[in-house]
Protein backbone atom coordinates (compact mmCIF):
# COMPACT_ATOMS: atom_id res chain seq x y z
CA UNK A 1 0.00 0.00 0.00
CA UNK A 2 1.71 3.57 -1.13
CA UNK A 3 2.37 5.78 1.65
CA UNK A 4 -0.38 8.91 2.45
CA UNK A 5 1.99 11.87 0.30
CA UNK A 6 2.93 9.24 -2.57
CA UNK A 7 -0.62 8.32 -2.99
CA UNK A 8 -1.60 12.01 -2.71
CA UNK A 9 0.97 12.81 -5.51
CA UNK A 10 0.03 9.67 -7.48
CA UNK A 11 -3.91 10.73 -7.57
CA UNK A 12 -3.18 14.40 -8.38
CA UNK A 13 -0.73 13.46 -11.28
CA UNK A 14 -3.80 10.84 -12.43
CA UNK A 15 -6.12 13.50 -12.73
CA UNK A 16 -3.72 16.11 -14.67
CA UNK A 17 -2.90 13.10 -17.30
CA UNK A 18 -6.92 12.52 -17.53
CA UNK A 19 -7.66 16.40 -18.49
CA UNK A 20 -4.84 16.88 -20.40
CA UNK A 21 -5.13 13.64 -23.09
CA UNK A 22 -9.05 13.21 -22.20
CA UNK A 23 -10.73 16.51 -21.54
CA UNK A 24 -12.66 18.09 -17.92
CA UNK A 25 -15.55 15.89 -18.26
CA UNK A 26 -14.63 12.16 -19.75
CA UNK A 27 -16.06 9.66 -17.52
CA UNK A 28 -12.58 8.54 -16.54
CA UNK A 29 -11.40 12.18 -15.70
CA UNK A 30 -14.40 12.50 -13.64
CA UNK A 31 -13.77 9.21 -11.62
CA UNK A 32 -10.47 10.19 -11.25
CA UNK A 33 -11.50 13.79 -9.80
CA UNK A 34 -14.10 12.23 -7.73
CA UNK A 35 -10.85 9.81 -6.11
CA UNK A 36 -8.80 12.33 -5.47
CA UNK A 37 -12.03 14.43 -3.76
CA UNK A 38 -12.48 11.42 -1.63
CA UNK A 39 -8.82 10.72 -0.50
CA UNK A 40 -8.51 14.70 0.78
CA UNK A 41 -11.43 14.56 2.63
CA UNK A 42 -10.40 11.22 4.29
CA UNK A 43 -7.39 12.69 5.53
CA UNK A 44 -8.84 15.97 6.36
CA UNK A 45 -7.43 18.27 3.98
CA UNK A 46 -10.74 19.84 3.84
CA UNK A 47 -10.24 22.96 2.04
CA UNK A 48 -8.67 21.43 -0.72
CA UNK A 49 -11.74 18.78 -0.80
CA UNK A 50 -14.36 21.55 -0.98
CA UNK A 51 -12.54 22.70 -4.07
CA UNK A 52 -12.48 19.23 -5.82
CA UNK A 53 -16.15 18.35 -4.91
CA UNK A 54 -16.86 21.80 -6.44
CA UNK A 55 -15.22 20.81 -9.59
CA UNK A 56 -16.87 17.57 -9.70
CA UNK A 57 -19.79 18.60 -9.37
CA UNK A 58 -19.97 21.31 -11.87
CA UNK A 59 -18.85 18.09 -14.11
CA UNK A 60 -21.72 16.57 -13.30
CA UNK A 61 -24.24 19.67 -14.24
CA UNK A 62 -21.82 19.67 -17.42
CA UNK A 63 -22.34 16.12 -18.39
CA UNK A 64 -26.10 16.77 -18.21
CA UNK A 65 -26.40 14.12 -14.93
CA UNK A 66 -27.92 17.13 -12.34
CA UNK A 67 -30.58 14.58 -11.53
CA UNK A 68 -28.05 11.97 -10.91
CA UNK A 69 -28.20 10.54 -7.35
CA UNK A 70 -24.55 10.84 -7.54
CA UNK A 71 -24.63 14.26 -7.66
CA UNK A 72 -26.67 14.42 -4.26
CA UNK A 73 -24.35 12.73 -2.44
CA UNK A 74 -21.21 15.03 -4.01
CA UNK A 75 -24.07 18.16 -2.91
CA UNK A 76 -23.95 16.37 0.72
CA UNK A 77 -20.31 16.40 0.90
CA UNK A 78 -20.08 20.08 -0.07
CA UNK A 79 -22.49 20.99 2.66
CA UNK A 80 -20.70 18.38 5.46
CA UNK A 81 -17.24 20.35 4.13
CA UNK A 82 -18.90 23.77 4.56
CA UNK A 83 -19.93 22.94 7.91
CA UNK A 84 -16.17 21.88 8.61
CA UNK A 85 -14.73 24.45 7.96
CA UNK A 86 -16.59 26.71 10.24
CA UNK A 87 -19.29 27.90 7.21
CA UNK A 88 -22.68 27.02 8.50
CA UNK A 89 -24.38 29.52 6.94
CA UNK A 90 -22.91 28.62 3.60
CA UNK A 91 -23.50 24.83 4.66
CA UNK A 92 -27.16 24.96 5.81
CA UNK A 93 -29.33 25.82 2.46
CA UNK A 94 -27.23 22.98 0.81
CA UNK A 95 -27.67 20.15 3.50
CA UNK A 96 -31.60 21.18 3.47
CA UNK A 97 -31.47 20.09 0.15
CA UNK A 98 -29.80 17.35 0.13
CA UNK A 99 -31.75 15.87 2.94
CA UNK A 100 -34.90 16.79 0.77
CA UNK A 101 -33.79 14.57 -1.90
CA UNK A 102 -32.81 11.49 0.40
CA UNK A 103 -35.86 12.06 1.61
CA UNK A 104 -38.15 11.68 -1.66
CA UNK A 105 -36.19 9.85 -3.17
CA UNK A 106 -35.36 6.86 -0.10
CA UNK A 107 -37.98 7.62 2.74
CA UNK A 108 -37.86 9.01 6.19
CA UNK A 109 -36.17 5.69 8.01
CA UNK A 110 -33.50 5.55 5.22
CA UNK A 111 -29.94 5.66 7.25
CA UNK A 112 -28.84 8.29 3.95
CA UNK A 113 -32.21 11.10 4.94
CA UNK A 114 -31.04 10.24 8.79
CA UNK A 115 -27.78 11.07 8.31
CA UNK A 116 -28.36 14.16 6.19
CA UNK A 117 -31.00 15.43 8.88
CA UNK A 118 -28.14 15.02 11.63
CA UNK A 119 -26.17 17.20 9.78
CA UNK A 120 -29.01 19.66 9.68
CA UNK A 121 -29.66 19.78 12.86
CA UNK A 122 -26.38 20.00 13.48
CA UNK A 123 -25.71 22.97 11.51
CA UNK A 124 -29.03 24.99 12.87
CA UNK A 125 -27.27 24.25 16.60
CA UNK A 126 -24.10 26.14 15.19
CA UNK A 127 -26.12 28.78 13.92
CA UNK A 128 -27.62 28.83 17.21
CA UNK A 129 -31.23 28.14 16.21
CA UNK A 130 -32.28 25.65 18.65
CA UNK A 131 -35.99 26.10 18.28
CA UNK A 132 -35.64 25.04 14.29
CA UNK A 133 -33.13 22.38 15.18
CA UNK A 134 -35.06 21.02 18.18
CA UNK A 135 -37.73 20.19 15.45
CA UNK A 136 -35.05 18.37 13.38
CA UNK A 137 -33.50 16.68 16.11
CA UNK A 138 -36.55 15.36 17.19
CA UNK A 139 -37.79 13.68 13.59
CA UNK A 140 -33.98 12.36 13.68
CA UNK A 141 -34.74 10.55 17.05
CA UNK A 142 -38.23 8.83 15.71
CA UNK A 143 -37.32 7.89 12.23
CA UNK A 144 -33.87 6.51 13.80
CA UNK A 145 -36.23 4.58 16.27
CA UNK A 146 -37.90 2.95 13.61
CA UNK A 147 -35.13 2.33 11.49
CA UNK A 148 -32.80 0.94 13.49
CA UNK A 149 -34.25 0.24 17.52
CA UNK A 150 -33.54 2.33 20.36
CA UNK A 151 -30.45 0.76 21.11
CA UNK A 152 -28.55 1.68 17.65
CA UNK A 153 -25.65 4.16 17.96
CA UNK A 154 -27.51 6.63 15.50
CA UNK A 155 -30.55 6.58 17.87
CA UNK A 156 -28.46 7.69 20.85
CA UNK A 157 -26.34 9.99 19.47
CA UNK A 158 -29.67 11.81 18.04
CA UNK A 159 -31.12 11.80 21.56
CA UNK A 160 -27.88 13.51 22.88
CA UNK A 161 -28.47 15.82 20.36
CA UNK A 162 -32.00 15.99 20.96
CA UNK A 163 -31.22 16.74 24.84
CA UNK A 164 -28.84 19.45 23.82
CA UNK A 165 -31.71 21.55 21.63
CA UNK A 166 -33.97 20.74 24.93
CA UNK A 167 -31.95 22.44 27.11
CA UNK A 168 -30.82 25.45 24.94
CA UNK A 169 -35.17 25.65 24.50
CA UNK A 170 -35.89 25.71 27.89
CA UNK A 171 -37.47 22.26 28.01
CA UNK A 172 -35.73 20.92 30.68
CA UNK A 173 -38.50 18.35 32.06
CA UNK A 174 -38.59 16.58 28.95
CA UNK A 175 -34.81 16.91 28.30
CA UNK A 176 -33.79 15.17 32.16
CA UNK A 177 -36.51 12.37 31.25
CA UNK A 178 -34.49 11.83 28.12
CA UNK A 179 -31.00 11.70 29.93
CA UNK A 180 -31.95 9.23 32.26
CA UNK A 181 -33.34 6.86 29.69
CA UNK A 182 -30.61 7.44 27.20
CA UNK A 183 -27.77 7.37 30.35
CA UNK A 184 -29.36 3.89 31.19
CA UNK A 185 -28.56 2.89 27.53
CA UNK A 186 -25.32 3.72 27.27
CA UNK A 187 -24.46 2.36 30.79
CA UNK A 188 -25.79 -0.97 29.50
CA UNK A 189 -23.85 -0.90 26.21
CA UNK A 190 -20.92 0.99 26.08
CA UNK A 191 -20.23 0.61 30.27
CA UNK A 192 -20.01 2.94 33.16
CA UNK A 193 -16.67 4.28 31.97
CA UNK A 194 -16.87 5.25 28.55
CA UNK A 195 -17.07 8.94 27.84
CA UNK A 196 -20.71 9.32 26.28
CA UNK A 197 -21.97 7.48 29.35
CA UNK A 198 -19.88 9.92 31.61
CA UNK A 199 -21.12 13.07 29.59
CA UNK A 200 -24.92 11.87 29.69
CA UNK A 201 -24.41 11.61 33.88
CA UNK A 202 -22.04 14.95 33.85
CA UNK A 203 -25.33 16.66 32.05
CA UNK A 204 -27.81 14.98 34.80
CA UNK A 205 -26.32 15.70 37.74
CA UNK A 206 -26.48 19.32 36.73
CA UNK A 207 -30.49 19.21 36.70
CA UNK A 208 -32.13 20.06 39.66
CA UNK A 209 -33.65 16.85 41.83
CA UNK A 210 -37.10 16.65 40.30
CA UNK A 211 -38.64 14.52 43.43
Amino acid sequence: MAAPGKMRTSLERQLQRSQRWLGEDRKITLNARIQLAQYYDRHGYWAEALAVWQDVLASIKRRREADSETRWHVEFSIGRLYRELDRPEDALPILRDVAGYFQRRFGETDRRTIGALSWVAGTLRKLEDYGSALDVCRAVVASSTLAFGGDDPATLDAMASLIICLGRCNEFVESRALLVTLLERRTRLLGADHPKTKWAESILASYPDQR
